[in-house]
């Protein structure tokens, strides 16, 4: 049985940006990075869907001792 490639999460994003930017095609990128095209379509989308909660402040109110 063939294992998966673990790919780490920051060439995930280099190449999921340079798609976003529209720098280079999708193959391009694929080949670049040695990411099959489906894991790039879906790092795009996932981007693209919850990129906008790295920016959102938490939800948790931080408690201090003594208040």
């Amino acid at each position: 049985m063939k294992r998966t490639k673990f790919i780490p999460g920051s060439i995930k994003l280099k190449a999921a940006l340079e798609r976003i930017k529209g720098e280079k095609t999708l193959v391009e990128c694929s080949r670049e990075y040695g990411v099959h095209p489906n894991t790039l379509l879906k790092g795009k989308l996932a981007l693209l869907e919850k990129g906008a909660e790295l920016f959102e402040p938490s939800n948790k109110e931080q408690e201090y001792p003594g208040s």
